[in-house]
Formats: C-alpha cells, structure tokens, sequence
C-alpha cells in the first residue's frame, strides 16, 4: 500500500524515472513468495479457485490476439488483484490490522490532499501521471478528461472530479471509501467521526462508482442482512442497485462500464475458455483496437470464458452468505469491490484497492474458521450428549 501510495507522488515529482507504475506490482510479487511459506496454513478450496483462475488467465494469453505488451498489460490487471486474496488468506490477525490501519490513514492523507483541490489547490500535476507512459491524451481545462463527470441525468452538466493524490478520481473514491469502510469497523481509531465524515464526504466528491459500491456494501449490507435477513436484504437491495445503475447509465460515459460487463459475459460464452485477451480493455480502446473496456470482471470473462464466470460467481455466493458470520465483515467489503470490479477497471489499481482485494482473502479465511468451529462446537455438543445418556444408563 505504502508503494503504490508513494509511487503516484514519485511520477508526479520525477516524471522522466522510467518503470515506476510497476513499483507496487514488485511488491504484491515478493509478498506472494512470503506467502507462499505458509500456504499449508491456508484453506484448501480458495487455493484451488485462485488455482483455477490464474491457470484460465494464462491460456487467455496463450491464446491473445494482441501484441505481447498489451497481452502482459491485460494479464497483469486482472491476475495481480487474485494474488492478493491470496495474501489475504495468509494473513495473521494482527498483520490484518495493521493493513487496515495503514489503509485508512491512506484514505484520510488522500481525502485531506481533496480539501486543497476542492479550494483548487493542486499540489500535484495530475498530468504527469496521465502521460507517463502514454503518447497521446485527452485534456480539458488543465485536467485530464478523466477528471471530468457529465451528471446529465440530474441536469447537473459538468463537475470537475477530486483526484487525490493518486491523481485519478475513480481510483481515489476507492482509497477514500475502502478507507471509509474500513474506518467503520475500527472502532477504536482516533477522532473516528470526524474522519468517517471527511471520508464519505470526499468519496461522493470524486463520482467514482466503486469507492461508493464498496462503502455502501461493507456498511449497509450487513445491517440489512441483520436485520431483515440475507434474502430480504437481497430482494431490496438489487432493485436499488439496477434503478442506479441505468440511472448513471445515462450519464457520461457510464455506458461503456456495463458494456464491457455485458461484453466479456458474450465472448465468454464462445467458448469453455473464451477467446482469449484481446477484445476488452482501456489499454485496447487506446490503441484503437476495441471501444470495449472498463469493466476488470469483463476482461477476465472473455479471456477465461464460461469457467471464469463460474468461479466468480461462487466467490460472490461465498461472500454473499459469509457476512455476519463470526464477524465477518470483511465478506462485505470484498463483495463490494467485487460487484465493483464488474463495472470498472480500476477496481485493480494497485495503487488504490490492495487491502480491498486482501480482505477478500481474509473474509475466506474466517469463514472457513467459522466452519472449522461450528464443527468442533457441533462434535463437542453431541459428545456431551452421549456422556449424559451413559450417565442415566
């Protein structure tokens, strides 16, 4: 986290250093060999899934129809972040902890940083980020597009996007609202109101659908299902989410994110496989190859086919029916950037979401603790029975 954080600060200030968008990538790796010392710790099953979809992410570059860069490009985004629920699996409580600590004072310096842009103070040049290792881009008022949100569905015209200082206003709403979900759950953190304030606050002032999908989900999901069951809290919530969602369908550009979705889901199904990469993608549609992108889910879908979905869709029931289980809230949160990652690719910026991806992990690992005691509970109890039959015999 700290590598991704400082290596936007680092292009920002030493634009000319070349290889610095793979700083926090190098890191996830040496963490994954760290990892890899204590896989007998971890549960089976979400091995084999994470097995499962790094084996169907290699014959999608097996079989891509694009350059090798652009293959690596494409691998890279949607196998590091499955690395990283790996690590998640690994993860002792108090290293947890501590990630969520330092995932949250993240959130707080980056939603500190969009006070100073909201008084158009930039410490920053958000254009050194966003033509390190580009040849062309679109640029508005000083900004870059991206900075930009057509809320033409409230008749709200253009507003101008808080970018943080990952210098990118989707992947800053997800620092600050992974960090808003995470602060939620420490109750002990200092000034805490006050922080989960500025946090919300600044989230909503980026407009980035995934920093909002996943607060909403780690924070309102599991009252919902407390309170009036999974499958209420199911049947209430997908109507929102669907009136929502074609609501910003409307606006901007928001129609390409369900387009990649619905996209990958159609290529998947040409094959048990897919078709390989090379059909979704931004880092496509800027070399003119596809208008197809932003949805991560939907580039892993066409690179993997029908089995890609298959073991998407059983971590998502897997979460689904593991929040509120032994307090494990963590499921919530990683649902979110799930659901998250379905419509938007930076949901796999490294440089925003790591503790998003490794709470996925963790959420797997409580759950199968759950299971593991529940067992043990279940054992114990039926064994005090038999002694107390044996007794009155």
């Amino acid at each position: 986290m700290l590598a991704g954080f400082a290596q936007t600060v680092l292009i920002a200030l030493a634009p000319s250093l070349p290889g610095l968008t793979l700083l926090d990538d190098a890191v996830v790796v040496l963490l994954v060999f760290a990892a890899l010392s204590r896989i007998g710790k971890a549960p089976a099953v979400p091995i084999y899934m994470i097995f499962c979809w790094v084996l169907l992410m290699v014959f999608g570059a097996a079989f891509s129809t694009v350059t090798e860069s652009l293959t690596f490009v494409l691998f890279r985004q949607v196998t590091i972040p499955v690395l990283l629920v790996f690590i998640g699996l690994t993860l002792t409580r108090d290293e947890w902890r501590a990630v969520t600590k330092v995932a949250i004072w993240i959130g707080i310096i980056n939603a500190l940083y969009m006070t100073l842009e909201f008084i158009g103070v930039r410490v920053l040049d958000p254009e050194t980020l966003a033509t390190y290792d580009r040849t062309h881009l679109v640029m508005r008022d000083g900004l870059p597009a991206y900075y930009f949100y057509y809320a033409d569905a409230f008749g709200l015209g253009q507003l101008t996007r808080l970018g943080g200082t990952v210098l990118n206003p989707p992947i800053a709403g997800l620092v600050t609202g992974g960090a808003l979900a995470l602060l939620w759950y420490t109750k002990d953190f200092s000034r805490r109101k006050m922080w989960l304030v500025l946090l919300a606050v600044t989230t909503a002032l980026t407009y980035g659908r995934g920093g909002i999908l996943v607060a909403a989900a780690a924070i309102v999901l599991p009252y919902l299902i407390r309170k009036i069951g999974a499958f209420a809290a199911l049947v209430v919530s997908a109507p929102v989410v669907y009136l929502i969602g074609t609501q910003l369908a409307e606006d901007g550009n928001s129609g390409i994110h369900a387009d990649g979705l619905t996209e990958g889901v159609r290529f998947a199904f040409d094959g048990v496989i897919g078709t390989g990469f090379g059909t979704i993608g931004n880092a496509l549609k800027a070399e003119g190859i596809t208008r197809v992108s932003e949805s991560l889910m939907g580039i892993g879908f066409a690179a993997g086919g029908v089995l890609a979905i298959a073991v998407a869709a059983a971590l998502a029931v897997k979460l689904f029916t593991s929040i509120g289980k032994s307090g494990n809230w963590e499921a919530a949160v990683g649902l979110g950037v799930l659901v998250a990652a379905m419509f938007s690719e930076s949901a796999g910026a490294l440089n925003g979401t790591i503790p998003l991806w490794i709470a996925i992990g963790v959420a797997l690992r409580k759950a199968h603790d759950f299971r593991g005691q529940a067992s043990i509970d279940g054992d114990a109890s039926a064994d005090a029975v038999s002694i107390a039959r044996s007794a009155k015999a």
